[in-house]
């Protein structure tokens, strides 16, 4: 499947969630935590030159409002006390490990 934000956003959106253009890790529009995005935003900015920019999602807004939490921690008893806390707090997530503890 394309990560690319002209190919996904517009599903997103539909499914609730914010997206954001990036190129790399910086998002591609300014007032990016301000603006309302609506549909008619998330069109125009796949067709009009953010088609081939990576995607991201603003969090904690929205129908359905996305939580994260990245714990980079190396301890793994503290990594697990964070996990769960946030788990408490929002409700069971997806967990990844990168460079597990």
């Amino acid at each position: 499947m394309s990560e690319l934000f002209g190919d996904v956003a517009e599903h997103l959106f539909d499914l609730g969630y914010q997206p954001i253009p990036l190129r790399g890790k910086v998002p591609c529009v300014s007032e990016w935590q301000k603006i309302p995005i609506t549909s008619e935003l998330v069109s125009h900015w796949a067709t009009n030159g953010q088609a081939e920019c990576n995607v991201g999602l603003r969090t904690g807004q929205g129908e359905n409002a996305l939580y994260a939490c990245d714990i980079d921690v190396l301890d793994l008893d503290v990594s697990r006390a964070i996990r769960d806390s946030f788990s408490r707090r929002f409700g069971a997530g997806v967990l990844r490990v990168g460079r597990a503890p």
